[in-house]
């Protein structure tokens, strides 16, 4: 908004952000937590389902690690098919 009113000429007083800037974040990423038995079969389990029904779903996973929202398959928590001959 602050760029319109300047290219129309109006004088705009810089202020500063309040919000931070997610690249120039300098924390250290934190390690999860090892996976219990339990954990580590269900990542396994939800891996293998989405792998073999919904590969697409691959790259989405992906990119949200890389964007760091989620530690990697251990935060797919449920993959539910559903029948395909529902009426």
């Amino acid at each position: 908004m602050n760029e319109y009113a300047r290219m129309k000429g109006k004088i705009v007083p810089e202020v500063a952000s309040t919000t931070p800037d997610v690249r120039t974040d300098t924390t250290p990423a934190r390690r999860p937590a090892p996976l219990s038995e339990a954990e580590r079969l269900r990542v396994a389990e939800n891996r293998r389902l989405v792998l073999t029904h919904m590969p697409e779903l691959v790259a989405q996973i992906s990119n949200l690690v890389k964007a760091g929202l989620i530690d990697g398959w251990r935060n797919v928590k449920s993959v539910q098919l559903l029948k395909k001959d529902l009426p």
